[in-house]
């Protein structure tokens, strides 16, 4: 027997059935199978896990982030899980356009600077996906790789990280 980290559609509190499986899972091994509900365990999401069967009697099966592995959730947890891979590759697919597009169009950012060429305040990852999102790309901060912040005015190039491709896209900064 084992648990099942995805949320189960029961009432609040764990029903007998899953009481009565859980007390045998613990009876028959040190440790019980479960599948993960979520990321915040340490464990990938839809993951199914030997835990120890402290662990799942006293923190998961109560805040119900984990319910045993039985062979019609193991069947549910892999349909998610083919679901979630469909959902990121088509999400993938998309911002791969979208940073094909992003190499061709030049950006424009104007700030306040001295006669030196030097911004008052520097350009943070925070702004550059601003400027972005101005022109209708929806790269998230996972995307945008900026080393250290933009102090000076003139052209910058920025890394953008989509999956396993890179590509570079083109900040232009001017004095306000």
């Amino acid at each position: 027997l084992g648990l099942s980290f995805d949320k189960p559609n029961h009432r609040k509190g764990v029903s007998n059935m899953v009481k009565k499986q859980l007390a045998l899972c613990i009876g028959l091994a040190f440790g019980c199978t479960m599948a993960i509900a979520g990321d915040d365990l340490g464990i990938r999401k839809y993951d199914i896990n030997d835990v120890a069967d402290g662990f799942a009697r006293n923190v998961l099966i109560p805040k119900r982030q984990a319910e045993l592995a039985t062979p019609a959730v193991i069947e549910r947890i892999e349909k998610l899980k083919k679901e979630a891979s469909r959902r990121q590759a088509a999400q993938e697919g998309e911002l791969l356009a979208q940073l094909m597009r992003a190499q061709e169009v030049s950006f424009t950012c104007s700030r306040k600077a001295n006669a030196e060429g030097h911004l008052f305040a520097g350009l943070k990852q925070d702004d550059v996906l601003a400027s972005l999102h101005e022109k209708g790309f929806t790269f998230t901060a996972g995307h945008v790789h900026i080393e250290k912040p933009i102090k000076t005015t003139g052209r910058h190039e920025i890394e953008v990280v989509v999956g396993s491709k890179k590509g570079i896209v083109v900040l232009e900064v001017n004095a306000a």
